[in-house]
């Protein structure tokens, strides 16, 4: 390469690395401004648990009055998370309410960038022919665009330090720093409960240095937290995640839950019945455990098989609110890094409806309120299913993903 060639590529390379730079930067600006509007539903959730639990009162008693986004008016809001999680809530909110809504926001948004930031870093070890900038303007592009996560991130969710923490695991095990993965599914659990279901893809790859610091940690944090007096906490705390399984539904009104109970429900106009909740319970587990064979058998990518998990992890839980589909930005990276180094017509097939699930996820809530409006309850569980179709989707496109042990890249291709 010629000298002029070389800095021609350098100069390339440092402008798609300052329009990476202006899109995380364009995003940031909401997140300052959003504390000022002082509606963030679940941030105002876990300051009221917050100040329950500091003076040693049970934070999982009773809902907390918040305001809605929409309209100013008060809306019960059950907390719902395990008592570590007001342990770290409160060790990074301090300060004064406006400066501790920023900090947590803020914090929030950071970590979707530096999630965005591992995930380039990722494509670019893979050998995904692109230079680095424009990679990184890519997943800037991709991050900041999803929806689901930047409303996330806008919002205070937890959600988005979920997807930092779940691509950390990915990460280390790419580097085969498996006790390090152990700890982010840790750290994961303690956050909220649903992660743990990554053991079993660990189990799939046979990564048991990951499971075994996972349960080992997972023991003595719970064993030490159990030794200070929290028994009772924990104990209230599976109650009411036990109780999210009654369900969420009123009539054919959209209430935002995208689980696909809701469409069933919906049909037959009837909420009530828990034979249906734990029925797609069952099919959801003989899925998985149908689909971890097949991965087994077929050596399903690290990755992949991470990324098919979290898949289920989302639709496990009774609720399935929009920003929780900030985790698919997981297994939707993990595609669209292999197609891109796949050749032609497969690629750009791949690419496309990778694309078309992207968008879908992206806009979810806009599509089901916009069905909502339309009127019947058809149109709406339709709109309310066709997540699960997509996902569907996503997780056949995740199983094809084949590890080779003569190649140290994330993802692999059977020839």
């Amino acid at each position: 390469m010629r000298p002029s060639d070389k800095y021609t590529s350098h100069s390339r390379n440092g402008a798609w690395y300052v329009c990476a730079l202006l899109i995380l930067l364009a995003g940031l600006i909401p997140h300052v401004l959003e504390p000022l509007k002082g509606n963030l539903i679940d941030y105002e959730t876990y300051v009221g648990a917050k100040k329950v639990y500091i003076n040693g009162g049970n934070p999982y008693a009773q809902p907390y009055m918040v305001k809605t986004l929409v309209k100013d008016e008060l809306h019960p809001n059950p907390y719902l998370y395990p008592p570590p999680f007001l342990d770290f809530f409160s060790m990074l909110t301090p300060f004064d309410d406006y400066t501790n809504k920023l900090i947590w926001v803020g914090a929030s948004y950071l970590a979707l960038c530096i999630a965005l930031f591992l995930w380039a870093q990722i494509f670019i070890r893979s050998g995904v022919a692109w230079g680095r900038g424009k990679v990184f303007a890519l997943i800037a592009f991709l991050g900041v665009s999803f929806e689901a996560a930047f409303a996330g991130a806008l919002e205070g969710q937890v959600h988005t330090f979920l997807l930092l923490l779940l691509t950390l695991v990915i990460y280390s095990t790419s580097l085969k720093q498996n006790l390090i993965a152990g700890l982010f599914i840790l750290a994961g659990t303690f956050l909220k409960v649903s992660p743990v279901i990554l053991l079993g893809a660990a189990a799939i790859r046979k990564q048991f240095r990951v499971i075994l610091f996972c349960i080992i940690g997972l023991a003595l944090l719970l064993g030490a937290h159990l030794a200070i007096g929290n028994t009772s906490l924990w104990i209230a705390f599976f109650k009411q995640i036990g109780g999210q399984y009654d369900g969420f539904y009123d009539g054919n009104k959209f209430q935002g839950n995208f689980a696909p109970e809701q469409a069933i429900f919906l049909i037959l106009d009837n909420g009530a019945d828990s034979l249906i909740r734990a029925g797609i319970r069952i099919v959801l587990v003989i899925l998985l455990c149908l689909i971890s064979f097949l991965c087994y058998r077929r050596k399903t990518s690290s990755a992949a098989c991470y990324g098919i998990f979290v898949c289920f992890m989302v639709f496990f839980t009774p609720v399935v609110w929009h920003h929780h589909f900030a985790l698919y930005l997981i297994p939707i990276f993990i595609i669209l890094e292999h197609a891109l180094r796949q050749p032609g017509d497969k690629r750009i097939k791949t690419i496309v409806n990778t694309g078309i699930c992207y968008f879908l996820f992206s806009k979810l809530a806009l599509f089901a309120h916009m069905a909502a409006a339309m009127g019947g309850a058809e149109v709406l569980a339709v709109a309310i299913v066709l997540p699960v179709f997509a996902s569907a989707y996503l997780v056949s496109e995740l199983m094809k993903i084949v590890e080779l042990p003569s190649d140290d890249s994330i993802n692999h291709s059977t020839p």
